[in-house]
């Protein structure tokens, strides 16, 4: 871990201190709830379409794409670096680069820097008026509270299993079907999205979205090729 790694701290109110000490915490509580969907754990990728669904669910997708666009355009001006960014996007994915912050949540020597007696709610204080990230927001602190008898917090072991399982790469490649239906690119990308969703939370997998670049024959870096095809029956 770089010593100039930026500080997330997400029990409690959410805070986020850059390596300099300066506080860099977003105003928004959108932008706070997207960060904290990245840093649990950091380093796991999202699709932007999960991310727009655990925030604007009760939106239409147009206001959604939109309003995701421009707090991560907040985000990528608060996490830049000497390093470079501690947001990396690639296509339709993003994710907080694991070397490149420390997450309270995952770090007691992190969490000892409060050093308050009780364990201060996750995301306490926070207001995201959306019924999806509130769902997450109530089985992750159900989570979190889970300790082992040993005193070991449940998401640190789920941590240390995702970073000594093999890892595969999945090249998503683009939807199949008549170019001039609607629907069926509609249905494609729903279920291309669903696809990566799921395979992400196996923990096992990362995901290569190759699904706005020009194709060329086949995509390098990949262990698993998958290409959903939708086709109109009548």
């Amino acid at each position: 871990m770089s010593a100039l790694a930026i500080k997330i701290f997400l029990l409690g109110s959410p805070r986020v201190i850059a390596a300099d000490g300066t506080d860099i915490t977003p105003k928004s509580q959108k932008a706070k709830g997207l960060i904290a969907l990245l840093a649990t754990p950091a380093g796991r990728v999202w699709s932007r379409a999960a991310l727009q669904d655990k925030l604007w669910s009760d939106r239409s997708p147009v206001h959604g794409r939109d309003s995701l666009k421009k707090e991560l355009s907040t985000l990528r001006k608060l996490l830049g670096g000497k390093d470079g960014n501690a947001l990396a996007e690639n296509g339709m994915t993003v994710q907080l680069r694991e070397d490149a912050v420390r997450v309270d949540v995952f770090d007691p020597e992190l969490r000892a820097e409060d050093k308050g007696p009780i364990t201060p709610l996750f995301l306490e204080g926070t207001d995201i008026r959306d019924p999806e990230f509130n769902e997450w927001l109530r089985k992750f602190r159900i989570k979190i509270s889970t300790h082992e008898p040993e005193g070991k917090n449940v998401l640190h072991m789920e941590r240390s299993a995702h970073r000594e399982a093999t890892r595969y790469r999945i090249a998503m490649m683009p939807v199949i079907g008549p170019p001039d239906d609607l629907h069926c690119t509609m249905l494609g990308e729903m279920i291309a999205d669903r696809i990566a969703i799921t395979l992400q939370q196996l923990n096992l997998f990362d995901i290569i979205d190759y699904r706005n670049e020009p194709q060329t024959g086949v995509p390098r870096g990949g262990d698993f090729i998958v290409r959903p095809r939708v086709l109109r029956i009548a």
